[in-house]
């Protein structure tokens, strides 16, 4: 896992509230993902927060598979690691350990924010690094179904790179686009309820359970 603590000294987390929302997965190194279309996230706080692990996350992941309209998804709470471990800085704010829920129980994954903003044209994106063991990847995430603009996606590029670190750069030599052909554009945030969070074939469909 990256370590926070090697971060260049200029990192600025996002402002609270910034991750809320609806957001496309658009690029991925990880290719089990590849097999997904028009995949999106949704981020809230959990409610009400826990005061002895705050910064809770409602993770929802919903997607479709091969030709089929019908949506799959996997629902995750995310918890700060510096909330699990109080010992920790401040830099592993943007460091989260996800738990599955429901049909996903057993799932587990850690994951950091490693570049965020606002793209050439003002769209806001995020990077996310993955690692679960023996797995690690890097993920896009854009405000737009169409992702960070060309010069972004360059500058997220060289940025990472400039790490100089080996096994990194491998991981980004497979970063691709992911389907997103517009089919969801328009269309509400999907509304994951007791059933859906409870249907573990949708979390197979996925293919991270």
């Amino acid at each position: 896992m990256i370590d926070p603590g090697t971060e260049h000294p200029s990192w600025v987390s996002p402002p609270p509230g910034w991750l809320y929302g609806n957001w496309m997965q658009t690029h991925t190194s990880e290719r089990a993902h590849l097999s997904l279309r028009n995949a999106q996230l949704d981020l809230s706080p959990v409610f009400p927060q826990s005061a002895e692990t705050p910064g809770l996350l409602n993770d929802l992941t919903t997607a479709q598979i091969g030709n089929s309209p019908a949506l799959h998804a996997i629902y995750v709470i995310d918890t700060p690691l510096r909330s699990i471990n109080e010992s920790f800085g401040p830099k592993w704010d943007d460091t989260f350990q996800g738990v599955g829920v429901g049909g996903a129980a057993g799932f587990n994954l850690t994951w950091a924010i490693v570049a965020w903003g606002y793209d050439t044209i003002g769209v806001g994106y995020f990077v996310i690094y993955e690692h679960s063991p023996p797995n690690s990847a890097f993920d896009i995430f854009s405000r737009s179904d169409g992702g960070p603009s060309p010069e972004t996606l360059r500058s997220i590029d060289e940025a990472m790179r400039k790490l100089g670190d080996q096994q990194l750069s491998q991981i980004i030599d497979r970063i691709v686009p992911m389907v997103q052909n517009g089919a969801r554009r328009g269309s509400p945030p999907f509304q994951c309820d007791a059933t859906c969070i409870n249907d573990k074939e949708g979390c197979r469909a996925i293919g991270i359970c």
